[in-house]
């Protein structure tokens, strides 16, 4: 069985079973409301860059 390390996730410490894809696990645990209150305060303080569009 192939083996895939850990993804860091500073969202949340959730572990993720082997086969649980990460994208599963967001949409799934967390609502589209704290995912954006998220992305928007690592915006503020510098952690993420706007892409062009």
């Amino acid at each position: 069985m192939e083996h895939h390390p850990q993804i860091e996730r500073p969202y949340c410490r959730d572990v993720l079973a082997p086969d649980q894809q990460l994208e599963t696990h967001l949409i799934g645990d967390h609502t589209s409301q704290e995912l954006v209150e998220y992305i928007a305060s690592e915006y503020k303080v510098g952690n993420l860059e706007a892409t062009p569009e």
